[in-house]
């Protein structure tokens, strides 16, 4: 996904799961990475839970979602990701924040949200807030046919 001069990337070693609709991962990496010069930024490592009896290998529980790049009136610049871990809960969809920078601020479930999240969400969100970029980056879970 390009957001004006940030890039937003995944990757994620995935595999077919036998009556799971979809691809289960073993590893998934976000990556912020500036256009530019193509260094990565930040982004974040999803780590597979504790194998589970039945698994046949540990399983990344973190689906990305659908993903934008907002530049608010004061000129900030967020970057938000939406994730799932396929519950139907308070707990199970939320909303992670990224700085510019690429460095995570925090989630939208957090119970305790800094100042700077807070400020980032309701930014982000902000009618007034002008869209630099929004992709669904979920289909890297749809198996190719």
């Amino acid at each position: 996904m390009q957001c004006g001069e940030r890039k937003v990337e995944v990757k994620a070693s995935c595999y077919k799961e036998d009556g799971y609709m979809g691809l289960s991962c073993t590893s998934q990496q976000l990556s912020i990475i500036d256009s530019a010069s193509g260094k990565e930024l930040g982004g974040q490592s999803f780590k597979p839970a504790t194998l589970e009896q039945g698994d046949s290998y540990p399983i990344v529980a973190e689906k990305l979602g659908d993903a934008f790049c907002a530049e608010t009136p004061g000129k900030q610049k967020f970057i938000v990701t939406m994730l799932s871990n396929g519950g139907n809960c308070e707990q199970c969809e939320w909303a992670e924040i990224y700085d510019w920078d690429g460095k995570l601020l925090g989630a939208s479930r957090d119970k305790k949200k800094s100042v700077e999240v807070r400020d980032a969400l309701k930014a982000a969100y902000d009618k007034k807030a002008k869209n630099l970029g929004k992709a669904d980056l979920s289909n890297i879970y749809i198996q190719a046919q």
